[in-house]
């Protein structure tokens, strides 16, 4: 069911991925919105605070790509709550892979209808870093123009289904609503099941998720943004090349509808 339900993308199946996201929320090149969820578990004896959130609750965390369709592409579930998500990202095997290269994205091409060139990235919030493989918003003090402020909101537009799939989840298996009453070891094969088990609800069930349940929950994102950009640490570790690929991005923005 894995394998035909949460298949890992090829080279050409993230380029598919990418081109829906064009036509569905018109930020070309995407492959993928990436976020994190923390799931409540009861503490394990003698972890210290390892488990503890800035939400004051035990939790391990999911770290999962999605695609337009609200389905689970790639998911990496057991991190330590304490961990932000961009210390979760950089500890996965799916970004180690990304940095090795192992991971191959469709290599740089114009965007629609333009010349510039830009990568095939992944959609982040300020927790996670800025890569030639990661577009993540302006920071708010940064956002002081037209342009960036126009680039931000097509980001945060599109990053919102993850939220919503996110809250797809939650809203089916009500499980996650409260501490996972087991050890650790098995709330993490709980919730790899549970997202298997929405991606094969989406793939067999048309009517899983309602358009008025959809936007309930962009509501829902748009009033945590700030909270989230509060708390999103700083992060310097950025290249050259992947602040010329954001202002890419940026200029391509400016000039479409």
């Amino acid at each position: 069911m894995h394998n035909k339900h949460m298949k890992f993308p090829s080279t050409e199946e993230f380029k598919t991925i990418a081109e829906s996201f064009s036509m569905k929320n018109k930020f070309p090149h995407c492959c993928g919105n990436l976020d994190g969820k923390h799931i409540r578990v009861n503490k394990p004896a003698k972890c210290g605070s390892m488990y503890y959130n800035y939400k004051m609750y035990n939790s391990i965390v999911l770290l999962a790509v999605t695609d337009s369709k609200n389905k689970f592409i790639i998911i990496d579930v057991g991190a330590y709550g304490k961990d932000s998500d961009g210390g979760v990202l950089s500890n996965s095997s799916f970004y180690q892979k990304l940095e090795n290269g192992d991971i191959q994205l469709p290599p740089a091409e114009p965007l629609p209808n333009s010349n510039i060139m830009a990568p095939y990235v992944f959609l982040g919030d300020e927790a996670f870093p800025l890569k030639t493989f990661i577009m993540r918003p302006y920071p708010r003090r940064q956002a002081t123009d037209v342009t960036k402020i126009r680039f931000n909101k097509r980001l945060s537009a599109t990053r919102v289904g993850v939220e919503c799939t996110f809250g797809m989840m939650a809203s089916k298996f009500r499980i996650l609503y409260k501490p996972i009453e087991t050890s650790v070891e098995n709330a993490i094969k709980i919730v790899m099941s549970i997202c298997l088990l929405h991606n094969i609800l989406i793939d067999i069930d048309k009517t899983y998720y309602s358009d008025s349940d959809r936007q309930h929950l962009i509501y829902r994102r748009r009033l945590n943004t700030l909270t989230t950009l509060n708390r999103a640490r700083r992060n310097n570790n950025t290249s050259r090349a992947a602040i010329i690929a954001r202002q890419n991005f940026t200029n391509y923005f400016s000039n479409s509808s």
